[in-house]
């Protein structure tokens, strides 16, 4: 019997019972069920070998009783439908010190649950209470006196639909992840990560931090993971885990560690071609990505190097490389240039099936002025597109769904930033100005008003003047209109 307290008004509460724990109770059949005196619940696990401290786990909306789940979750599992492995609980309406909660009983005590069924305990006119104890994680029960319930009043509750358990979300996008792991797991012959995987990894990229992602997954489901700091890397504990499943990458840079002495001052940066005439292009642009470190996954490749010098920190933005393309409404992606909040996948297998492979050479260390793009390509934080204006102000009405909207341009291309979302005020995202500087790491430190005027979270209570440089690298790096000669007009026009 396991679960989490759960206190938002009208939801029941999920108790634990710790080993050791015993309680009185009274069960009593589902509110949401009234036929059943259980609700099942149903978790995609992956990966498929047991033990792994870099598991993952999603409900299943197609195997989960609909109550538990959130509004409009029940949708078809792609997990189930690649049969990922499964775990099953059954939630239990009770009465505990005269309080309504719910019990999780886990696969292990189904049979303590089937007894106490068996045994009459969750009907209404006849049950008992029962005495219920936890010794090492194994439920046991004894039956004490009966306490009768009025059905009528039972009923009632029913009909008030007052009291439910806590809901599920269900994470589609995990569950597909999932699925597409444990296919490209059987089409690799099942293969697992390898003890020591990390060690040659260390190494070979030094100062620089490493991710741990599920097996045969791309992405960490680590919760910000984004701010793992180097001095992680000490830690024999959490190299360890790196060992458990597929390794990233973090790209940008950790001021604390560099800082401290602990790392270089540099900025890793990970460069994704998604055009193979866009990566060859770079390969002649720039012959020194021949002997960088470089990753090859699923298709194409992906090169890992180190910015530093003067005027490195304009490259702590993340972002996309777009070709100019004067006939279409939007210039058209071409690669990805990873940078603060991005991480690549540099060693395990990929949902394809395949094994990432790499290069075993360290990473070059450059200046800026070193990296060339091709002619008719651009870094999306880095070049406004002004005959574009018009789609974005839509687009800023409807993120805001029109409330204490006032009629006139917006400021900043949402295409040139990070985490655009709305709140009441209008919208957040991360300010690129704090980015560039290796801060804002959660993303959230620049407030758009409904008129499209701005502000940085971090100089909000400081007069005009004194913003007034950061509120201009703001505008530089994502304003939609700044080009080189209207660039200082409107700058001293848009300042709040």
């Amino acid at each position: 019997m396991q679960g989490w307290e759960h206190d938002d008004a009208g939801k029941l509460p999920l108790i634990t019972m710790k080993p050791g724990e015993q309680h009185e109770v009274r069960l009593l059949l589902s509110f949401a069920a009234p036929d059943k005196p259980y609700l099942p619940l149903v978790h995609h696990d992956w990966p498929a070998f047991e033990g792994n401290p870099l598991s993952v786990r999603a409900v299943c909306p197609d195997q989960t009783h609909p109550a538990l789940l959130a509004v409009d979750q029940r949708k078809p599992c792609p997990a189930c439908a690649a049969e990922v492995a499964i775990r099953k609980a059954a939630i239990v309406y009770a009465l505990i010190d005269g309080k309504p909660l719910c019990l999780k009983f886990t696969e292990k005590n189904f049979h303590v649950l089937k007894r106490l069924i068996d045994a009459g305990c969750f009907d209404l006119k006849t049950g008992c209470r029962v005495r219920l104890w936890n010794q090492d994680w194994e439920l046991d029960f004894r039956l004490h006196k009966p306490d009768p319930i009025d059905p009528k009043a039972f009923e009632m509750a029913l009909a008030m639909e007052a009291l439910h358990t806590r809901t599920w979300t269900v994470r589609l996008d995990l569950l597909t992840q999932m699925a597409e792991a444990r296919t490209g797991w059987l089409k690799a012959g099942q293969v697992d990560p390898q003890p020591g995987q990390n060690e040659r990894l260390v190494k070979l990229l030094p100062g620089c931090t490493l991710i741990r992602i599920p097996w045969g997954m791309k992405g960490p489901q680590d919760l910000a993971w984004q701010n793992t700091p180097y001095e992680m890397m000490l830690s024999m504990e959490y190299r360890v885990g790196l060992d458990q499943g597929n390794i990233g990458l973090l790209c940008g840079r950790d001021p604390v560690a560099v800082e401290k002495g602990l790392i270089a001052n540099m900025v890793v940066i990970g460069l994704d071609a998604d055009e193979d005439w866009f990566a060859e292009a770079l390969r002649q642009l720039n012959p020194w990505l021949e002997d960088t470190f470089r990753v090859e996954g699923g298709r194409g490749c992906k090169w890992f190097f180190a910015v530093a010098g003067e005027r490195a920190e304009r490259c702590l933005q993340s972002t996309k490389i777009r070709q100019r393309d004067p006939g279409a409404e939007d210039d058209p992606e071409v690669g990805d240039w990873l940078s603060t909040g991005k991480q690549g996948v540099i060693l395990g297998l990929h949902p394809s099936g395949k094994l990432y492979r790499h290069n075993s050479k360290p990473l070059v260390q450059i200046k800026p002025s070193d990296f060339q793009m091709p002619p008719d390509c651009y870094l999306s934080s880095e070049q406004p597109r002004i005959s574009n204006a018009k789609s974005q102000f839509r687009r800023f009405k409807r993120l805001i769904h029109g409330e204490g909207f006032s009629e006139g341009e917006p400021i900043l291309d949402l295409d040139r930033l990070i985490n655009p979302h709305r709140v009441v005020k209008g919208l957040q995202a991360a300010c690129p100005a704090c980015r560039r500087e290796g801060r804002d790491s959660a993303g959230d430190n620049l407030l758009i008003y409904a008129d499209g005027h701005y502000i940085c979270a971090r100089f909000i209570d400081v007069d005009a003047e004194a913003r007034h440089e950061h509120n201009q690298i703001i505008y530089r790096l994502a304003g939609i209109n700044s080009t080189d000669q209207q660039e200082e007009e409107q700058r001293n026009e848009y300042q709040d």
